[in-house]
């Protein structure tokens, strides 16, 4: 049996998903995130280049659409809000 969030989604694929966005931060943005819930822009781990680079790296990794009304701070400010955006973009298509 799957365990579920509360949005009925797999834990699993929420973790799958986290595993994915730390890598990008790791591979092709050369940093190191030490949670999922440490806060990017507090710890000055993201500025504006690295923002541009994050959007782009996560539209070509998940074959999504960040549309400009997504770009807020608090979507992009944790590893786990980034990735709940993305899990998000996955069901509506």
């Amino acid at each position: 049996m799957k365990t579920r969030n509360e949005k009925g989604r797999s834990v699993s694929a929420e973790i799958a998903v986290e595993s994915q966005v730390l890598g990008i931060f790791a591979e092709r943005l050369n940093l190191e995130v030490p949670s999922i819930d440490t806060d990017l822009i507090e710890n000055a781990l993201m500025d504006s280049m690295i923002f541009v680079d994050l959007v782009l790296a996560v539209e070509e990794e998940f074959q999504v659409t960040i549309a400009l009304d997504d770009l807020e701070v608090e979507l992009f400010r944790t590893v786990g809000s980034i990735s709940e955006l993305i899990r998000d973009k996955l069901t509506a298509n």
